[in-house]
């Protein structure tokens, strides 16, 4: 195997890592703020500085998804969030 050449599967963990990366750059990007919970694939999302708050976390096993739950009930605004999701991890 040449050394250049990449594991033909990544682990999970960096794959979530990547996905997480991606996803809280693009999110920033949009003016969204993060909290990261200690020991947990789980990120709490604040837009500014408004009291919206959103809960993602990824689920690990057979099913190996994001999950986005809402804080309120603004259902355009996580419309708008799993927008920006997919598109950071559609790499």
């Amino acid at each position: 195997m040449l050394a250049s050449a990449r594991p033909a599967k990544e682990s999970v963990a960096v794959l979530i890592s990547r996905q997480a990366t991606a996803i809280r750059q693009a999110l920033v990007q949009k003016g969204y703020r993060f909290r990261k919970f200690p020991s947990q694939a789980a990120w709490r999302i604040f837009l500014g500085s408004s009291d919206d708050d959103f809960l993602l976390l990824k689920y690990l096993g057979s099913e190996n998804r994001w999950v986005l739950y809402r804080g309120n009930t603004d259902r355009r605004k996580q419309k708008e969030l799993w927008q920006i999701i997919r598109g950071a991890i559609a790499y």
